[in-house]
């Protein structure tokens, strides 16, 4: 059988357990609040950026950044590129969680991102690797080559040989740069701004 609160407590009781109740409930959104606090002012304190400047290395506005540090903005591609910036994973961003669909997301996307991490950390080095070993070789066939002239025409070439290998490597690193780290960007996009080992 249904009783009325009113009748149970009277109405002062009533109201004194319906001001409890929206008490608690704001004790709860507080609490959710802190148990979700986010550490990407403190990391940014700790790596001396301002708001600006981290705004502008994220490619964000200032009030995003500032939104996020009060954890108002918790979208998961604005946790993501500032994660990137600091060069974490997106679960280190946070003290706590408190939301469990968020945490589920976010450790999805840890996961994801330490995935894409590795694919391209081993992506680059097998490029750094077979370009070095190809370039290296071929130099040294050239030298080998050129070690069969004499005279003149042999110290020219040396010399031209001796400064193909800055040409060379300064080649390698250039179409790394233009070319492969926007590709490996879009390849790999949980990992876009983060320096990767190579």
């Amino acid at each position: 059988m249904y009783t009325s609160p009113l009748l149970l407590f009277g109405y002062r009781g009533f109201v004194v357990s319906l001001s409890c109740l929206c008490r608690g409930h704001y004790l709860l959104k507080c609490y959710y609040k802190l148990m979700s606090k986010n550490l990407v002012s403190k990391i940014r304190k700790e790596k001396r950026l301002t708001q600006e400047q981290l705004a502008e290395k994220c490619g964000l506005s200032t009030r995003t950044i500032q939104r996020l540090e009060v954890g108002e903005d918790t979208s998961m591609e604005t946790l993501n590129i500032v994660s990137n910036v600091f060069g974490l994973t997106v679960s280190e961003l946070f003290e706590n969680i408190g939301d469990n669909e968020m945490e589920q997301n976010i450790i999805n996307m840890t996961n994801e991102q330490i995935q894409q991490l590795r694919s391209r950390e081993l992506t680059q080095s097998l490029f750094k690797r077979l370009t070095l070993f190809s370039f290296i070789t071929i130099m040294l066939v050239l030298g080998s080559f050129i070690a069969k002239f004499s005279g003149n025409l042999e110290v020219g070439l040396a010399f031209v040989w001796f400064f193909s290998w800055f040409l060379g490597f300064s080649l390698i690193k250039i179409i790394r740069i233009k070319w492969l780290c926007p590709y490996w960007d879009r390849k790999y996009p949980l990992t876009k701004g983060v320096d990767v080992k190579h």
